[in-house]
């Protein structure tokens, strides 16, 4: 089956835009949303990192995209049954425009390379 980002809650599309560097960010959200497949999640995780996909599915033959697949696998449900991870989620509220890059950045990262 095809992964589509449209099929998102809003909240989660509006996180999946920003690309790779919200991944972590993206998850949780889709979280908060009540995404609680592990396998949905990891497919997110996948898929924002491979928007050259356009959403299609692994084929049997893509061995390391099966591992990196597994590896997200893997970290998503290490996050999921950390109990801080869980505490912090309470936390992670987003307000409507609002983007990872301004959640995480000080003026320091924003400033132009070179």
């Amino acid at each position: 089956m095809r992964f589509n980002p449209e099929d998102l809650p809003e909240i989660v599309k509006n996180f999946y835009k920003q690309g790779k560097i919200a991944w972590h960010a993206t998850i949780c959200a889709a979280i908060k949303a009540g995404i609680g497949d592990l396998n949905k999640l990891t497919d997110i995780a996948f898929h924002l990192h491979h928007p050259e996909r356009k959403g299609r599915p692994i084929e049997l033959h893509e061995v390391d995209l099966i591992t990196q697949w597994n590896n997200f696998k893997i970290l998503i449900k290490l996050m999921d049954s950390s109990k801080s991870f869980h505490d912090n989620l309470d936390g992670f509220v987003f307000k409507k425009g609002e983007d990872w890059i301004n959640l995480i950045s000080t003026p320091d990262i924003k400033r132009p390379l070179g």
